[in-house]
């Protein structure tokens, strides 16, 4: 797993809704966090899948990173 930190407008859970509707998991960090402030993140699983899939799926994230709320 890889964890990426965020400093983005939207938060976290915001992201990963739009990132699944576009066909990517990944999963919010925020909710992980006990005790506040939760720290705003993506926890990204990159183990088992092939160097294109990862590909499509990083430029798939970086247009829902980039899109507008």
């Amino acid at each position: 797993h890889l964890v990426a930190a965020l400093d983005h407008p939207r938060r976290d859970t915001e992201i990963v809704t739009a990132a699944e509707a576009s066909g990517v998991a990944v999963r919010a960090l925020s909710p992980m966090y006990l005790d506040a402030p939760a720290r705003q993140g993506l926890v990204l699983g990159f183990s088992g899948f092939s160097v294109e899939a990862l590909r499509r799926a990083a430029r798939t994230l970086g247009e829902v990173l980039r899109a507008e709320e």
